[in-house]
Order: structure tokens, then C-alpha cells, then sequence
């Protein structure tokens, strides 16, 4: 990962490879969804609400959450399901290529904190 200017620097994409092994590395069950360029633009293959976060995985504990690029913000839709689930006291997590640290913590010991 580059560090210009002492802040971190990475695609979404990359940052998902990262976030992917190391979910791998600690033994969580995932699923990602992603999404496909279709003749109408990208598209992902759900039904239901928009907005569900792409990733769920499943260790001891459930956690749902979306990858963002540095300047990357949730959509409504999807500031609408972080909210839900948050409400039914599921685990929530937006993390962007800065918060790597945080997420190796997370998905190590299963706390933010």
C-alpha cells in the first residue's frame, strides 16, 4: 500500500483484497457482493432494498459492512441499512484504506475497541 504524504492510498478494489485476506487469515465465513457492468451500467445481482452493505461475515459474531475509497460516502440506501441494522443491534462498520489497522483489530480479536 503507498503512503503518500504520510496518508494512506489505495483503490477500493485493493483495499477489498486486503480486507478479503484477512478475513481469510482469521477464519471468517464471508460473502461479498459485487457488482457487474451491464448494458444498463453496473448492476448488483439482489433483490430487495438497495443499499445492503457488500460484505457479511460470520465467526463467533456477525458483522456487516462497506468498503470505501478514501473520499468514498455511503448512498442514502445505504446509510438507511447501516441504520437499520444498527438499530436490531447488529455490528455495522464502514471502513475506508486508513482504517486497515482497525479492521486487522476487529477481524483479530472481534472489537473496535
Amino acid at each position: 500500500m503507498n503512503k503518500p504524504s504520510g496518508k494512506y492510498s489505495t483503490t477500493e478494489k485493493a483495499f477489498g483484497s486486503q480486507v478479503e485476506a484477512l478475513l481469510d487469515l482469521y477464519s471468517w465465513r464471508w460473502c461479498h457482493s459485487r457488482p457487474a457492468m451491464t448494458q444498463s451500467g453496473w448492476r448488483t445481482a439482489l433483490s430487495g432494498h438497495r443499499g445492503f452493505p457488500d460484505y457479511v461475515a460470520v465467526k463467533d459474531k456477525t458483522l456487516f459492512f462497506e468498503l470505501k475509497s478514501d473520499k468514498g460516502k455511503l448512498s442514502p440506501d445505504q446509510q438507511l441499512w447501516h441504520d437499520c441494522l444498527k438499530a436490531a443491534g447488529a455490528e455495522v462498520y464502514v471502513w475506508k484504506p486508513k482504517d486497515l489497522e482497525e479492521v486487522a483489530r476487529v477481524l483479530a480479536n472481534g472489537t473496535a475497541h
